[in-house]
């Protein structure tokens, strides 16, 4: 497998409140997690970062975990883990009153991948053999759950004008809601997991001619937030890729 991260934090903004990291690409599974901050005096990188280091502590301590209970049971209880970090720093600590984040994860073994999400970060799908991409998450704002009720369409829900007003996210409640979903890829299929803003500038069909190009991963992340910026650049813009690439199986270098 072949992972790539950048975040940049725009155009407009004075810091980067986004994060994410990915795990060794050497191992059987790997974990790739993208959280979006928010809060006043720089609280959401505050945010963003415990939910980070929360995922990568709890998933170098997995063994034990996982023997347990499946990925997706895992995932679940590792960012409801997350968000009750968050809330006991901000009552700890009142600068950072009113924190939260959003945060997805996605658990990639070489023939599936479960997501977990909170809030409105997103993860692609890009199937190499049919050259299409899907959006696999839901958001979890105004109009994405007009969407889910049915009221609206994914195509409308882009332009409402409430899109940025989040419905869940970590930090805002001591119980949250986390979507899981299970899906199957192939050798040569792209994972993108992203903040808002990427997916705020660039559209589908944006993002599938970027990944159909025959490019490496790291032009293609990089090339993603160069027209994020180009376009506006008015939010902090994070771009994680996973590639299937099974160990001894080539690639676009």
């Amino acid at each position: 497998m072949k992972g790539i991260f950048r975040s940049d934090k725009g155009r407009v903004r004075a810091h980067n409140e986004d994060n994410g990291f990915f795990s060794d690409t050497e191992n059987s599974t790997v974990l790739a997690a993208v959280a979006d901050g928010m809060g006043g005096h720089q609280a959401g990188d505050v945010a963003s970062g415990i939910a980070i280091e929360h995922v990568k502590k709890a998933w170098q301590n997995r063994a034990e975990e996982l023997r347990a209970k499946n990925c997706g049971e895992w995932l679940k209880e590792t960012i409801q883990g997350a968000n009750e970090a968050i809330i006991r720093t901000s009552l700890d600590q009142p600068q950072y009153g009113g924190m939260g984040t959003t945060l997805i994860a996605a658990a990639a073994e070489e023939s599936d991948v479960t997501i977990a999400n909170a809030g409105d970060s997103r993860m692609y799908y890009y199937s190499a053999s049919q050259a299409d991409l899907r959006l696999v998450t839901s958001d979890h704002s105004v109009p994405g759950e007009m969407v889910k009720k049915g009221h609206i369409t994914q195509e409308e829900a882009e332009v409402h004008p409430q899109k940025n007003i989040l419905t869940n996210a970590l930090g805002t409640d001591w119980q949250i809601n986390v979507d899981l979903e299970q899906m199957i890829w192939d050798a040569g299929d792209i994972i993108l997991l992203c903040s808002d803003g990427l997916s705020d500038k660039l559209g589908l069909e944006d993002i599938q001619k970027l990944l159909a190009e025959e490019t490496p991963i790291e032009k293609k992340a990089d090339e993603m937030v160069k027209l994020a910026n180009a376009r506006g650049g008015e939010d902090n813009i994070t771009v994680l890729m996973l590639e299937n690439r099974p160990k001894g199986g080539a690639g676009n270098d």
